[in-house]
């Protein structure tokens, strides 16, 4: 009974030896990795983006090789948005809103705007991004003393602002954060941005060191703006109203072919002190008779220097005239289908006009004068009545005219081309200066005009300083 008392003792004592062995080895497997409980996994899922990268991650030594982590020194950091977005507004679309990263924004408030620029117009537009060269209206404008919310800071001298459901921006130093400080903005400007440049032609005509080379146009009036592109010395720029002379600055239109059929336009400032203005010096009201033996369609283009430039024309030159003439001179334009009487342009710009020899002629002999020598150059009477009609009431006044009828001074600055082209052709162009008293030049010498088959004849003229 001893004997079995005691081998049920030692069973009882292996038996609990290998549970406890048993739980050791099971607390042994656990030991390297514990199971995240509910809460800990709920937190982890509802945890963002910005969170999950502040978390701090273990040791990538601790775990195994297959899961271990790049090191920062294996791999190239990343841009930031900041970044790769610097500058990014001059490689932006045109057409399109251009949005800065983050950090330009700021608490939106309401602010007043108002076009401080000089006569030039009387509310402020909106662009699609921080630069007037590059990118295009959004087609909003905003009356002066109009409100905007403003998003941004200023970026390139410009605010991205939102207006009437629309997003744009506006040039910052047309935006006020109220109306009372608009008249100081005003009364700072110095009298030299105060300065006006006429509406008008004027020659591009670099001086001093860098004469003859080209002008730089520029985004702003400033020496240090972007470059838009160069006009090229002796270049027509022509203002079609008064403009501001902003700290020796004027903003013009420049067109390197004004005349092709898309032509390429820059806008920007170039340096007021190279403008010359020349503004109607190169012809006056000249017109051009048609007169072929039969009904005959006929085509006429003119080649202007790059000096000259169409004041007004009638009809529309279009690329041209395409008419039919008859041979009483009656036209008829196919553009329109009217009837006219010549073809009528003016033109803007400058020419050398030779004045070494010419007629002095008292004023109030001035049309004895041009009835005898418009018949003897050629002209039939109904064409030197209009020509006197016209030029008459500028030159009679005038104590004396010094009259040159131009050749090459004129035609070579506006070339003819006539299909199909004239028998004879006459282009009769009278330049004139008005004299206190007279001067002694030698006479010029007329060549009379002889009209044979198909003739075009063409006067005009001009009153020079």
């Amino acid at each position: 009974m001893k004997a079995n008392n005691t081998k049920m003792i030692c069973i009882t004592v292996v038996l609990v030896v290998l549970i406890l062995a048993a739980a050791g080895v099971v607390i042994a497997l656990q030991k390297g990795k514990t199971p995240a409980t509910p809460t800990q996994q709920t937190t982890l899922s509802q945890t963002d983006d910005t969170t999950a990268g502040q978390t701090e991650p273990a040791p990538a030594e601790t775990l195994p090789a297959s899961e271990a982590q790049p090191t920062a020194t294996t791999e190239a950091p990343q841009p930031t948005q900041a970044a790769t977005q610097a500058n990014s507004w001059e490689t932006a679309p045109a057409d399109k809103l251009y949005r800065p990263d983050k950090s330009s924004f700021i608490n939106q408030y309401q602010a007043v705007v108002f076009c401080t620029d000089v006569n030039v117009q009387d509310y402020v537009k909106m662009r699609y991004g921080p630069s007037k060269a590059h990118f295009d209206t959004v087609g909003i404008s905003i009356d002066n003393y109009g409100t905007v919310t403003v998003e941004t800071k200023s970026i390139n001298g410009w605010t991205l602002c939102y207006a009437y459901g629309t997003e744009g921006w506006i040039r910052s130093d047309f935006i006020f954060r109220s109306e009372k400080e608009i008249p100081a903005a005003l009364t700072s400007t110095t009298a030299a941005q105060r300065e006006t440049a006429c509406a008008g032609a004027y020659a591009v005509h670099v001086t001093g060191d860098y004469a003859g080379e080209p002008l730089n146009m520029r985004a702003k009036p400033d020496r240090t703006s972007a470059l838009i592109t160069t006009v090229p010395d002796g270049t027509t720029i022509w203002l079609g109203k008064e403009t501001p002379v902003v700290n020796g600055w004027v903003q013009v239109t420049y067109s390197p072919d004004p005349y092709a059929d898309d032509p390429v336009e820059y806008e920007g400032y170039i340096l007021y002190q190279y403008l010359e203005h020349i503004d109607g010096e190169i012809g006056d009201k000249p017109v051009l008779y048609l007169y072929p033996e039969a009904k005959t369609e006929v085509q006429v283009k003119i080649k202007l220097a790059d000096t000259v430039r169409f004041g007004c024309t009638y009809p529309a030159y279009q690329d041209g005239w395409q008419v039919t003439a008859m041979p009483d001179g009656t036209l008829i334009n196919r553009a329109d289908g009217l009837e006219y009487s010549y073809l009528f342009w003016d033109l803007l710009g400058s020419a050398n006009y030779d004045f070494s020899s010419g007629f002095v002629v008292k004023g109030e002999d001035t049309a004895a004068f041009l009835q005898k020598t418009l018949a003897k150059i050629g002209l039939t009477p109904r064409e030197a009545n209009e020509f006197i009609v016209y030029w008459l009431p500028k030159m009679q006044n005038n104590a004396y005219n010094l009259i040159s009828f131009q050749t090459a001074a004129y035609t070579d600055s506006v070339q003819l081309d006539i299909t199909p082209q004239p028998d004879s052709l006459l282009r009769v162009f009278m330049a004139y200066r008005k004299l206190d008293k007279p001067v002694s030049v030698p006479e010029q010498t007329i060549t009379p005009f002889e009209r044979r088959g198909f003739a075009a004849v063409e006067w005009g003229g001009a009153e020079v300083e």
